[in-house]
């Protein structure tokens, strides 16, 4: 697919020009050319929305909203613009954020591609540790530092966000806004930074801002390249920010801090004993400090510090030191006594037997002689 917009538009106050299906974002080589033939059925202002939407074709499916309703040529070109630009997993924060919100403006859907990254979105619920680090990372402005990811528990953030409800089921993906919200009637652009740009929106109430952004598509062969570009908005781009940092967000429950985002810190001390094999015990005193470090789950680590044990190395042996008494052995010998004395006691017996026997055959001949 060449386009990430196709559109069939057409002139509602003249029928009768038929239509026209224009490509967004529409080549720089055929913009002015395409224009023109807006112009030609009375279409293409600069600013009113004058074009009827009357199919959308679009890998985004959820833009068929739009059908039915009025857009300017250079918004639906705008809107096009930023969806090209989105990278793997804005797709799906796009169509179920537009989806649970109901949207059919054009306005909104380029609000909302500034805005989408903050959801998460679920369309598969075999990974769950990969589901946590995104939502994590969802949660702190696409970012995290290799450490926090280290000791991330995945699964049990995952966990947490799903047993906490709030998913709405779009045929997108289950999503969760995670507390976004979409400016109502305000607007934000962007375009690049260009000295016409900003004189053309120099006027009161906008605001304008100088921003860089990568270029997805010089990233191949030119790494980390950016471009010179410009937000403009009809409001104070900061006030979320300072919203953010003046607002004490914390509540209280039995002592406890409540936020959004907050690090509990405490100290710890004591004493533990552990026996591992019967008639060995070890103890150990400790000391030290936690930190929370996953979205709702405390992990304790107790380091312990102390003197090792040295083995104890055996005296040397001196000219004055007596020797050490020989290692007692067995005597065989002594064993053997008892034992011939219970062959001796045995032998004895067997004799008088034989004895006794050889009379009692002797005295039964006689009788019978």
């Amino acid at each position: 697919m060449s386009y990430v917009i196709k559109a069939v538009l057409s002139n509602p106050k003249r029928p009768e020009c038929g239509q026209i299906t224009v490509p967004f974002p529409i080549p720089v080589d055929q913009y002015d050319q395409t224009i023109e033939m807006l112009q030609a059925m009375g279409l293409g202002e600069p600013v009113e929305q004058d074009c009827k939407v009357d199919v959308i074709d679009s890998h985004y499916s959820v833009l068929g909203t739009l059908e039915g309703t009025r857009v300017n040529v250079d918004q639906l070109d705008y809107l096009a613009k930023r969806l090209d630009g989105f990278c793997s997993g804005e797709d799906s924060q796009f169509q179920t954020m537009a989806h649970k919100m109901e949207m059919t403006d054009i306005e909104d859907f380029i609000n909302l591609t500034y805005c989408c990254q903050q959801a998460t979105v679920i369309t598969d619920f075999s990974d769950l540790e990969a589901i946590g680090r995104s939502h994590y990372m969802n949660l702190h402005g696409g970012c995290a530092t290799v450490e926090e990811l280290e000791n991330l528990d995945g699964e049990e953030t995952a966990y947490l966000l799903i047993d906490g409800s709030g998913g709405v089921i779009t045929p997108y993906g289950v999503v969760y806004d995670n507390g976004m919200m979409l400016e109502q009637g305000k607007f934000l652009l962007s375009y690049n930074d260009d000295a016409f740009v900003r004189e053309l929106y120099d006027a009161p109430g906008i605001q304008i801002e100088a921003v860089t952004r990568l270029n997805n598509i010089k990233q191949r062969y030119d790494p980390n390249c950016q471009f010179a570009e410009v937000f403009i908005a009809n409001y104070d781009m900061t006030q979320r920010q300072r919203a953010a940092t003046q607002t004490d967000n914390t509540g209280s429950l039995d002592g406890y801090a409540l936020g959004d985002r907050y690090t509990a810190v405490a100290t710890y001390t004591g004493s533990a004993t552990s026996s591992y094999v019967k008639g060995y015990t070890v103890t150990a005193d400790y000391t030290g400090t936690v930190s929370r470090i996953a979205l709702n789950k405390t992990r304790y680590v107790a380091i312990f510090e102390g003197t090792p044990l040295q083995p104890v190395e055996p005296a040397d042996v001196g000219p004055d030191t007596a020797e050490p008494a020989p290692a007692a052995s067995f005597n065989w010998p002594l064993l053997l006594v008892p034992l011939g004395l219970i062959a001796a006691a045995g032998g004895g017996i067997g004799i008088a037997l034989f004895l006794k026997r050889r009379n009692e055959l002797a005295e039964g001949e006689r009788e019978d002689g």
